[in-house]
């Protein structure tokens, strides 16, 4: 996402883009239960969404104040294929 950020809109706000990112990741490890379940998207019910912008970022809790990232991509994209592909997991 950073390259396509930065060849669409330039390096400033590829900059800002990823900011929001790194902030919203670390909100997302001090406060983990904000994010949404998503049924529509996975059964599995440790995953967790947040939409930031145009962007929706999928992560499960790991311990108390961390959590896993899976996915950060386009909200448009479709996500249950997204999540299938199995270097989401790391399988």
């Amino acid at each position: 996402m950073q390259l396509r950020t930065e060849e669409r809109f330039g390096p400033v706000i590829a900059d800002r883009v990823r900011g929001q990112l790194r902030q919203a990741v670390r909100r997302l490890a001090a406060f983990p239960g904000i994010g949404h379940r998503r049924s529509d998207l996975t059964q599995d019910p440790a995953y967790r969404f947040w939409l930031l912008g145009p962007t929706l970022i999928a992560y499960r809790q790991v311990a108390s104040n961390h959590i896993e990232v899976i996915l950060i991509e386009r909200a448009e994209r479709n996500w249950t294929r997204l999540l299938d592909e199995p270097d989401v997991d790391g399988d």
